[in-house]
């Protein structure tokens, strides 16, 4: 069996390359040495590359003389401090990738080998003994490359190196950021594959979970290229990007920042470009549709660490195809109030109609009486109010797992089974908390969502929480969110905006005026930005490590961890702006 080494290198490094120059061959006479392949052979899906192709090296020799090589020969290293180098090691998407080299060892001791990748060290490769120069064996390190050319150099530390045939250059892990995905795969890194919705489909959405939240550059020559965005009979789209630089003042002349598209894998069109630093703005751009997909690509380059270029929240949508107040486009079906005491039916019907990508616009005042249930790969817009009826008859929401229910009774979830790709906006909702103070009613209350928009909505007056991100709901954004008001009284209290989920994202909202807290982020990995909670009475955030439905006698905890805040608030609560504590209703376990 083959001996592989395996070393794990776990620093961000840029390019790969084998260089070769001034070497002689130094074949022996007695044939090519590729007529008899014998030994272990490094093989897969990856792109090989020959030793002796190298494009610079230093104290080596091309050489035939022991049998069963690749090519046209092998390296035969020099003295210690004998290297190789491939500065055309090329690769599409940045990530870990393996770096499988097959040589031969026939001295009686390792021969010790150090890597570095675009002049960063990288580790060891070991070069076991093969039993002989005609015995070949592989030796395996996983390194991370960028996007497009790296340069890979292969030193002899101990007394010299192998004889090295080829190396082959593998993707190990392209999502080396997401614990659950080694690809990209069709909803990107960061998204659970099957949740992203309309991902690559218009209108396209990109928030850059994968970077951490934003693409950004600082002290590097950076790129990012999104998937292919399919974008077949639009005849117009608009590009749009938040864009800012860091340390205004401080960037130089050969410092840049530029964005182009490009029509079914063509040329690349460049639509914005900076060289120097910039108050923050935002990017837009139309242009003619030109084929059956899309792509975008963003470039960078800074020359110091405090000097910053960052781009988020891109979008690609076909020119006017968000429905206006007052008209529904194709594919965006119309209701009005029934004018009865209970819409519920009128609105499941509507919803239970549409097709995938199809909008449904509720025009009017409505009055719901029942749990309505929201499907998945669709836009709901609300022109006017949505109220709880008095005494609603509501079904329960939520998880139940051994010795914890968070079951609620709720006036509007996603479908069972949970959903994906939801655009929810606009309007007001009403909770009635006076007329359903009795039953603990969560308003908005979903439990599995992801991929999903909700935007420029208020929320008020629930008997128990306006707004939740239930704990199975993952990468949603939610912008320009109002929630006041929730609760009854001391004994019937409400939260304003929940996330108990992961990797959400909250942008420009507010809480205030609630009979608890404004907040409770009781999430992993979420970002709150620009976000605010005033005038409750609890705190404006409340961080407590608890799951609904946990007692002292439970010995259950929730853990929060991961969560960013960017210019966050919290003014005139009763009980404190940030309060991060582990509830007494907590067992143990309970981790912020």
């Amino acid at each position: 069996m083959p001996h592989r080494t395996l070393i794990n290198a776990i620093f961000l490094v840029s390019a790969a390359a084998f260089f070769g120059l001034g070497c002689q061959d130094i074949g022996d006479g007695s044939g090519d040495g590729r007529d008899d392949p014998t030994g272990v052979t490094a093989s897969g899906d990856g792109k090989l590359y020959e030793a002796e192709d190298r494009t610079d090296d230093n104290d080596c020799d091309v050489s035939r003389k022991h049998s069963g090589f690749t090519g046209a020969g092998y390296i035969n290293y020099g003295d210690k401090g004998a290297w190789i180098e491939f500065d055309d090691i090329d690769v599409e998407l940045a990530g870990l990738y393996s770096l499988t080299f097959r040589y031969a060892n026939g001295s009686s001791a390792t021969r010790t080998t150090a890597l570095t990748v675009n002049g960063q060290a990288a580790g060891e490769v070991p070069f076991g003994v093969t039993g002989g120069w005609k015995s070949w064996d592989i030796g395996e390190i996983v390194a991370p490359l960028r996007e497009g050319k790296n340069t890979i150099r292969v030193k002899a530390t101990s007394s010299s190196g192998p004889n090295l045939d080829h190396m082959v250059v593998t993707a190990s892990d392209l999502c080396p950021d997401d614990p659950k995905k080694t690809e990209p795969g069709e909803c990107g890194c960061g998204v659970p594959e099957g949740s992203c919705g309309p991902q690559n489909k218009l209108p396209y959405h990109e928030t850059f979970d994968s970077l951490g939240g934003a693409f950004t550059c600082s002290k590097d020559t950076c790129a990012w290229t999104s998937g292919k965005i399919v974008t077949s009979g639009a005849t117009s789209l608009e590009i749009l990007a938040d864009a800012s630089c860091r340390e205004v003042g401080l960037f130089e002349s050969s410092d840049y920042l530029k964005m182009s598209y490009r029509f079914d894998g063509g040329a690349w069109k460049s639509f914005f470009g900076r060289t120097d630093d910039f108050q923050p703005l935002k990017v837009s751009e139309t242009v003619a549709g030109g084929g059956d997909t899309l792509e975008i690509r963003i470039e960078a380059k800074t020359s110091a660490s405090n000097q910053t270029y960052e781009v988020d929240d891109l979008i690609v949508k076909e020119t006017g195809d968000d429905p206006q107040p007052g008209e529904c486009n194709e594919g965006c079906y119309e209701i009005a109030p029934s004018g009865t005491s209970d819409d519920t039916a009128l609105i499941q019907n509507a919803l239970d109609n549409l097709k995938a990508g199809d909008t449904l616009r509720l025009k009017g005042d409505f009055v719901i009486g029942h749990t309505i249930y929201l499907p998945s790969n669709f836009t709901w817009i609300l022109d006017g109010t949505l109220t709880l009826g008095d005494n609603a008859e509501l079904d329960k929401a939520g998880v139940v797992e051994d010795g914890i229910d968070t079951r609620r009774l709720t006036g509007i979830t996603e479908q069972p089974g949970g959903a994906a790709g939801i655009d929810m906006s606009g309007g007001a909702y009403y909770g009635n908390a006076e007329n359903n103070a009795k039953k603990g009613v969560r308003f908005i209350n979903f439990i599995e969502v992801t991929g999903s928009n909700f935007h420029d909505m208020t929320i008020e007056n629930a008997s128990d929480d306006n707004f939740t991100l239930g704990p199975k709901s993952t990468h949603n954004e939610c912008r320009n969110l109002v929630s006041r008001d929730a609760g009854v009284d001391e004994n019937m209290s409400g939260n304003g905006l929940t996330d108990r989920g992961e990797y959400n994202k909250w942008y420009d909202c507010i809480a205030e005026d609630c009979t608890s807290d404004g907040w409770t982020p009781k999430s992993r990995h979420s970002e709150f930005h620009r976000c605010i909670g005033r005038r409750n009475q609890g705190p404006g955030w409340g961080l407590y490590a608890r799951l609904d439905g946990t007692s002292q006698d439970d010995n259950r905890g929730a853990v929060i961890e991961g969560n960013k805040f960017f210019a966050c608030q919290a003014y005139d609560n009763l009980r404190g702006g940030f309060s991060m504590d582990i509830s007494a209703n907590c067992g143990e376990g309970a981790v912020v």
